[in-house]
């Protein structure tokens, strides 16, 4: 039986290198498109070594319509899964145009491109964020989406454009997960978290931190209502989040005009004390942790719950708070 093609739209990233990995541990024949803006080469490179194998790589942007149409020209897809956007929360207000841009008219260029080559099945990652600051924890789908912030408004406008897509064209099948915070990674030295361009995730700046014994760690708030004060966080490791990839593929295979937002975390949330207080028990070093002001828009608690994930899917994670950091640092 022929492997089934796989376009994987931003696909050299962090998320997007594990995502391949989990495809063709599936039997799928997965093809990267990416323009490098927040990730490089030398990350296919390091996919090739690990796998011992090419990887198909096609650099093009989502911008450009007729960019996608060249890697479509050449392959027959039977899905795709859209991974590109910008996505740094503070840098998406100043910077809105350009949020439109990519993350509103990219998928608009994607979606016009799959029509035209009768490509109707769609991954889409979204994220937690489009659920605000008022969402209360564990956060379920049902919940009303809000968005203060620019990045969580394309998230928004994109998950109602493709809605809307399986709505008014029934060939059409879509599901938008909404990632919670993935970390950890297959293998450290050639997959771990690497943007150019830093989004402020919390592992990377721990380890940074660790690294460097005179920089100084900063929580912001410890008067949170949670078990020590500390804001409290979602996390899932890399290859859960790659694997609900996989599994949604599967879903779109079997139900046709489907369309759902899924949240994908691992429904079991840790205070950012908690987690240092992990990483300097794996490292056996301190971190200089020193406490400020809560930051605006910040809310104590935010978690998953996954039951529709578990439900819809299949999906159930495999891994705990103590691989998702020993799979985060170099020990």
């Amino acid at each position: 039986m022929k492997k089934q093609k796989i376009l994987l739209v931003g696909g050299s990233g962090y998320i997007g290198t594990h995502i391949y990995l989990a495809l063709i541990e599936k039997g799928y024949d997965p093809v990267i498109f990416d323009n490098f803006y927040n990730s490089s080469e030398k990350k296919v490179k390091n996919l090739e070594k690990f796998i011992n194998s090419d990887v198909n790589c096609f650099i093009g942007d989502i911008l450009s319509a007729s960019d996608i149409e060249k890697v479509f020209e050449d392959n027959n897809f039977s899905g795709v899964i859209h991974l590109a956007a910008l996505k740094s929360v503070p840098d998406s207000n100043k910077d809105y145009i350009n949020y439109y841009k990519t993350n509103i008219l990219g998928l608009i260029n994607l979606i016009h491109v799959m029509n035209k080559y009768n490509t109707k099945r769609l991954i889409f990652s979204s994220s937690a964020t489009v659920y605000g600051e008022n969402a209360i924890s564990p956060v379920n789908e049902s919940m009303k989406t809000f968005s203060n912030n620019t990045y969580g408004l394309t998230k928004i406008i994109g998950e109602d454009i493709l809605e809307n897509t399986c709505k008014v064209d029934k060939e059409w099948s879509a599901i938008s997960l909404r990632y919670f915070n993935p970390a950890g990674s297959r293998e450290y030295d050639l997959l771990r978290e690497e943007p150019k361009k830093s989004a402020g995730n919390l592992f990377p700046i721990i380890e940074n931190c660790l690294l460097d014994k005179d920089k100084k760690f900063n929580i912001f708030g410890n008067d949170y209502k949670t078990p020590d004060g500390t804001p409290m966080r979602d996390f899932i490791h890399i290859d859960d989040l790659a694997n609900s990839h996989v599994l949604a593929l599967m879903k779109l295979e079997t139900d046709t005009n489907y369309y759902n937002a899924i949240n994908i975390g691992s429904g079991k949330p840790r205070t950012v004390l908690e987690i240092v207080k992990k990483f300097e028990e794996i490292t056996n070093k301190k971190l200089n942790i020193v406490f400020n002001e809560r930051r605006e828009n910040d809310i104590g608690s935010s978690y998953a719950d996954i039951s529709l994930a578990k439900k819809e899917l299949g999906f159930e994670p495999a891994h705990d708070l103590d691989s998702i950091c020993r799979s985060s640092i170099k020990v």
